[in-house]
């Protein structure tokens, strides 16, 4: 946890507790029929808000993008701030088809670990996402049918719903994509994603989930020679 996420932390309870207090002012001026003071509150409270992004999206625009090496570990820190979690490219296999799934172009197998390093307590990711990202800002998705198929050929079967033993424990799970073959250098951008914490987190000065905020990005492992098939 850095100190610009304290603070961030630290102004979101802020702007809760005073959004709850301008409530209740709204709510006494408007009984006493006092519509001038009501308008002083909203207009108080909506200025808050307006130095609340204001400051937000200058914190995401100062932040410089980040590329982490192959095998670097990303960690996911939230709302919670506990930053014990973390993702990382350990593998890597390009197949063109994988039992009787054909790509449309190449399907790129990269083998996500995921990591704890906390002392005591087992961790479980919620809501993982991941996406492809293409040297001109493409995006690709995960391939479901190619994923299941994968499963299928190999046996190789892990959810991201698990729990994550503490002291550096850890699981693999192997994610797929179909992208062109002359897609370029490719990156993987993993996050967690849940409701409320996408909410806060947008909120979150300095937190890569903020709006504005440039994401990091895992850079992958050397890609190995495309083989034909997974059978």
């Amino acid at each position: 946890m850095t100190l610009l996420h304290a603070f961030g932390m630290l102004l979101i309870v802020a702007t809760v507790l005073l959004t709850l207090a301008a409530l209740a002012g709204l709510a006494g001026t408007l009984s006493s029929r006092k519509p001038g003071a009501a308008l002083g509150v909203a207009g108080g409270l909506a200025a808050w808000y307006a130095l609340v992004v204001g400051f937000v999206g200058a914190v995401s625009l100062l932040q410089p993008g980040r590329s982490l090496a192959p095998g670097e570990v990303k960690r996911f820190c939230g709302f919670y701030l506990d930053c014990h979690l973390g993702a990382a490219v350990v593998g890597r296999q390009r197949v063109t088809m994988i039992g009787d799934v054909a790509s449309r172009g190449v399907f790129e197998v990269l083998t996500l670990e995921i990591s704890s390093d906390a002392r005591a307590e087992p961790m479980r990711p919620y809501g993982v996402q991941a996406a492809l990202v293409g040297p001109d800002g493409a995006r690709y998705a995960r391939d479901g049918a190619a994923e299941a198929a994968w499963e299928r050929q190999t046996g190789h079967s892990a959810s991201f719903d698990q729990e994550v033993p503490p002291n550096g424990g850890a699981f693999h799970k192997d994610l797929i994509f179909d992208v062109p073959r002359d897609s370029g250098a490719l990156a993987l951008d993993v996050r967690e994603s849940a409701f409320p914490d996408d909410v806060l987190e947008w909120f979150l000065a300095g937190d890569e989930d903020s709006f504005l905020h440039p994401r990091t990005l895992l850079r992958l492992p050397e890609g190995p020679t495309c083989s034909e098939a997974v059978r």
